[in-house]
């Protein structure tokens, strides 16, 4: 599967979601999945990770291939490396 649109967080769900597929539906990301952001015009590889915050929610965080964090913008290009999961829907 390729999924290839803007990175947004879904608040309702409290997920990552990458939506804007043309004919597809939102792909929402899991903990571990790895993705492309596209940055200052080049693709720049990450992960996300699923980590408790202080309400005791998942919260979620990104992280390059040297361990980095990395802080995606709201809206950002994004596409999927590796897919883990069929598609959900949510």
């Amino acid at each position: 599967m390729e999924a290839e649109g803007q990175l947004i967080l879904d608040p309702k769900l409290g997920r990552y979601k990458i939506v804007g597929q043309h004919g597809k539906e939102d792909y929402h990301l899991q903990g571990g999945e790895k993705l492309e952001l596209l940055t200052k015009g080049q693709w720049v590889r990450v992960r996300i990770e699923s980590v408790p915050n202080e309400q005791k929610k998942n919260g979620w965080k990104f992280f390059n291939e040297r361990n980095e964090p990395v802080f995606p913008e709201a809206g950002q290009r994004a596409r999927l490396v590796g897919v883990t999961q069929q598609q959900n829907r949510m």
